[in-house]
């Protein structure tokens, strides 16, 4: 954090330099000054007029008074005619300014000092008579003067002609001596003042500055609607639109935005009681048309319905990468299906080759019965339901294969049986627990727990996890694999243990890395863990070893019903 001196020095610094860089700015502060002066100085105009009109009768009697009076008939017109001028930047006509304000004043304590002497007024009225212009002038100065030069440059005629007048009205006397001292500290206190008003405005004009800057910096679209018409926006909005500020102001929304939907949602939002809003939209650009992220944000004021911030992010580079990467995660999910499958392909053959040699016995032997005629009712019979069973076991492994193969990008969330997932899965898984004489055993299987998922996806996490335990026992001694179904009211446990010893302690953070993998080079892709555990997130559950269990055990843990189902239901 800053000290106060620290603070001090940085805005002095700070004020310093934007006074020597934003010269121009200054100006045009100055410049919307005047222009905000014009309604003061046809005042000035009509209490003159008023003034001629009152004393009409005598006026002309007092020659202070005409020459004051119509001195600020004159002034003030020149000021009016002053303030519709074109080049009021230039330093010179600033001056002009100021000398045009200083001499009102000088014409008004002018006035009221000649009133208040020929009506005999007491001291206490002729003081105020001369303080009344002195503290009007004040006010004008507070408003009006951005440098210590200026500063002089507007009093210090002020001042000259008030002590002129009470020297030429008074003398030297007491009350002469009074009212220009009280002048003098008064022109003090002015003088303190402007000082302390000046640091206070270049302190917000960093401010500003900063925060203009801050605005432009942002990688989007900003701007503010005011009764359906842009009234302000940052450099993006206006470099992504090709337009410049002055054809962008005030220009209805509906003529930038030839997208209905957008128009419509920004009116509905406007009427609405919502105080906030985003959503998407395709939005016209220099490039074309392009996806945006858009938010509404109405302003926080008593007129909030008039004013609306409009934030604007173009997302369509974003939403393109996004289906790139859901592209590639396809073809990388579906290429470690495949390798999955392939750890396997070298028993399928011969298991579809099996059942293929009995059918083609039975039948043969059937052929020779009919055709000898020596028929056995019983001996036909038994190599019928022979055929049929191996049928059925060659249909199963094929229906298996075709549900794990098939491309499920456009599956949706189904309410599926998991026991029939894990026996569809666990007779894919046959054909390598024979080769490597590995015993597969089912527990909690008995009761048919339905959940609602993606059961091709499941499947492929199941029959992930059984080669992993197959890789990881085929040198074991003792070679076997459970998975057991554990129901725990609105969520179902899986756990999947075989007769390792376990995930070593070194390699337990890494094993759910993609392309992480402890089989040889040429035997693993390195993503169905990864993979596993992104399916398993889709589908809102867990997945993890339990590094407690003696063997090793994966763990997976899934919702029967999905969050957004629940939501509705509750909703409803």
């Amino acid at each position: 954090m800053f000290s106060q001196e620290q603070s001090d020095d940085y805005f002095e610094s700070k004020g310093y330099i934007l006074s020597l860089q934003n010269k121009k700015l200054s100006q045009s502060v100055y410049k919307e000054f005047v222009k905000a002066s014009r309604f003061s100085t046809v005042t000035h105009l009509l209490v003159a007029l008023g003034i001629m009109s009152f004393f009409r009768d005598n006026f002309f009697q007092h020659q202070f008074k005409i020459i004051s009076i119509i001195g600020i008939i004159a002034v003030s017109s020149i000021r009016f005619i002053y303030s519709f001028q074109t080049q009021m930047e230039q330093s010179h006509w600033m001056r002009i300014f100021s000398v045009l304000l200083s001499l009102t004043s000088v014409l008004w304590a002018v006035f009221f000092t000649n009133l208040a002497v020929s009506s005999q007024s007491d001291m206490s009225l002729l003081l105020f008579s001369f303080l009344g212009p002195v503290a009007l002038c004040a006010g004008s100065l507070l408003t009006m003067t951005l440098s210590r030069m200026n500063s002089l440059l507007f009093q210090t005629p002020m001042m000259v002609g008030l002590v002129i007048s009470f020297g030429l009205i008074f003398g030297n006397t007491p009350s002469a001596h009074l009212g220009i001292f009280t002048v003098v500290i008064f022109w003090f206190h002015t003088s303190a003042a402007q000082e302390n008003w000046n640091a206070t405005w270049s302190k917000l004009q960093i401010y500003n500055t900063e925060l203009q800057s801050i605005i432009d910096s942002i990688p989007g679209g900003l701007s503010v609607v005011k009764n359906g018409c842009y009234s302000k926006m940052n450099s993006y909005f206006k470099e992504s639109l090709s337009f410049e500020e002055r054809e962008l102001k005030g220009c209805p929304i509906e003529l930038l935005n030839t997208k209905s939907d957008f128009t419509k949602a920004l009116i509905l939002f406007s009427e609405s009681d919502l105080i906030r809003s985003q959503r998407e939209f395709i939005l016209p650009t220099a490039l074309g048309d392009r996806t945006h992220y858009v938010i509404f944000q109405k302003v926080d004021s008593a007129d909030v319905s008039s004013k609306i911030i409009i934030s604007t992010f173009d997302i369509e580079d974003l939403k393109n990468a996004q289906k790139d990467l859901e592209l590639q995660r396809t073809k990388m999910e579906y290429n470690a299906k495949m390798a999955s499958l392939g750890e396997m392909s070298s028993g399928l053959a011969h298991e579809i080759n099996n059942p293929l040699a009995v059918i083609s016995a039975r039948a043969q032997i059937l052929q020779g019965e009919f055709e000898s005629g020596l028929f056995n009712k019983d001996k036909s019979i038994k190599s019928v339901e022979t055929i049929m069973n191996m049928t059925y076991r060659i249909s199963k492994i094929i229906k298996s294969l075709k549900l794990f193969a098939r491309d499920t990008s456009t599956d949706s969330f189904e309410e599926a049986s998991l026991t029939d997932i894990i026996n569809e899965t666990v007779s894919l898984c046959e054909i390598r627990s024979t080769k490597y004489e590995a015993h597969i055993s089912k527990r909690g299987l008995d009761e048919d727990i339905r959940v609602e998922c993606l059961p091709t996806q499941i499947s492929q996490v199941l029959l992930n996890a059984f080669n992993n335990s197959f890789d990881a026992i085929t040198t074991l001694k003792e070679k076997w694999i459970q998975i057991e179904v554990v129901d725990e009211g609105s969520k179902v446990r899986v756990e999947i243990t075989d007769s390792g010893g376990g995930i070593p302690e070194a390699i337990q953070a890494k094993v759910m890395l993609p392309f992480f993998t402890t089989k040889e080079a040429g035997n693993g892709t390195g993503l169905g863990m990864s993979l596993s555990k992104g399916i398993i997130d889709s589908h809102r559950g867990e997945i993890f070893f339990d590094h407690q269990s003696k063997n090793t055990k994966l763990v997976v843990v899934l919702p029967k019903t999905q969050i957004e189902k629940v939501r509705l239901a509750q909703s409803a």
